[in-house]
């Protein structure tokens, strides 16, 4: 038997289970003994009248209480208290009232462990099966019109009273803890569930705004970076030259187009419209021109590629752009895009003042461009050293996307 604690999570719905089960058997037995005494096949004496009233009365009350979340020794005294009251009841009418121990058994599977279930219930068995011996005559006298010709003194009918009730009472007590264990399991694998749940939706929820960070770091965030820098030029050559002003002013305005068609393109993806790889390409390639002292080198040769490996691969070009603009101070860029039979591989390198890859630095530049690589399941090579330049290779395999080239 697998060993669980009780399900505490469930305590309301196991409370209000047994109160009903509880409920339910005291309305059977009152009328189960209302149409023996009316059809004269039991004689109740007003003292067992007296003690069944006082036992369906005291079982409801205890039905209102489950002490699921009290201490141990709160759960041994309320079981015990229970299961006393069944068996002081059987001694002294002889009266059937031990459907109601199963019930206890029931409820000791919510309240304790397993080991001290199999105790409690070994304990009570052999008190029951001594109880039930002791109370035949008394059984035998609640039924004097059908049981006339048996004596209760009889060896071999009070041994098979002892092998009958030791059997069925090992046979409803086991249905009783499997169906209960079995109910316990069902819930705290369904607790399990919700709680993996809400840990998904959190985590979802926390991806969900890491990925729209980086997607505003990539696209708004470069561009934005760049407008400032052209306004703070035109603010600096305002009064002294002239034409260098206009030439930023140009530049910004350029910019602020920019934005508007990367808020464009990002709404685009969201709504899973087309996204034209090529031209997005080509504008951020056209930007670069405004960048004085910069020459680009590009060759580009991919095929229609889905909506999501080509946002991702124009959002790592463009995060790599623009950490050329902003870190490297290189003059020179070469940009080579193209695709083989397994692999579309792009290549951006420069010939600024390079980096040590293996240290880490502020910003969501390079995180971006791993993170982008990591969701296409592509490979991601980085060579730089300080004063010769940065080479950046990334790799993403047809087969892994399922790309195909149209």
């Amino acid at each position: 038997m697998v060993n669980m604690k009780p399900a505490i999570g469930s305590s309301l719905s196991a409370q209000k289970m047994f109160r009903y089960v509880e409920w339910i058997l005291i309305v059977g037995f009152v009328f189960y003994y209302c149409l023996l005494v009316a059809n004269d096949i039991v004689v109740l004496t007003a003292v067992q009248l007296w003690q069944l009233s006082f036992f369906y009365v005291t079982i409801a009350a205890l039905s209102e209480i489950f002490p699921v979340h009290r201490s141990l020794w709160v759960k041994y005294v309320y079981l015990s208290l229970e299961i006393a009251l069944v068996l002081v009841v059987k001694f002294f009418s002889g009266l059937e009232v031990e459907t109601f121990i199963f019930v206890a058994i029931a409820k000791s599977c919510f309240l304790l462990r397993n080991k001290q279930v199999v105790m409690l219930t070994a304990m009570v068995g052999i008190l029951y099966v001594l109880i039930l011996v002791w109370s035949f005559p008394q059984s035998i006298q609640a039924f004097p019109y059908v049981t006339t010709d048996i004596n209760p003194r009889n060896p071999k009918l009070i041994k098979e009273l002892i092998i009958g009730s030791i059997i069925s009472y090992v046979m409803f007590s086991s249905f009783m803890i499997v169906l209960c264990s079995t109910i316990i399991a069902e819930q705290k694998s369904r607790q399990r569930a919700e709680e993996l749940t809400r840990q998904v939706e959190s985590l979802a929820t926390q991806l969900e705004r890491v990925r729209i960070a980086r997607d505003i770091h990539d696209s708004l965030g470069h561009t934005l970076t760049n407008l400032q820098v052209q306004l703070a030029l035109a603010q600096e050559f305002r009064q002294h030259n002239i034409e260098r002003t206009f030439k930023a002013i140009d530049t910004a305005k350029f910019l602020t187009d920019q934005c508007i068609e990367d808020v464009s393109l990002k709404l685009k993806a969201m709504h899973q419209s087309d996204f034209h790889f090529d031209r997005a390409l080509q504008s951020l390639i056209e930007q670069l021109k405004y960048h004085p002292g910069l020459k680009v080198n590009s060759e580009i040769n991919l095929p229609q590629l889905p909506l999501q490996v080509s946002h991702h691969l124009y959002c790592i070009i463009k995060e790599g752009l623009t950490n050329i603009q902003k870190h490297s101070n290189a003059d020179r860029i070469y940009l080579r895009c193209q695709a083989t039979s397994d692999r579309i591989s792009v290549k951006l390198e420069d010939n600024g003042r390079g980096f040590d890859p293996a240290r880490s630095y502020p910003g969501f530049g390079l995180t971006g461009i791993k993170e982008r690589v990591q969701i296409l399941e592509g490979k991601l090579k980085i060579y730089s050293t300080p004063g010769g330049g940065t080479k950046i290779m990334v790799v993403i395999f047809k087969k892994v996307k399922n790309i195909t080239i149209n």
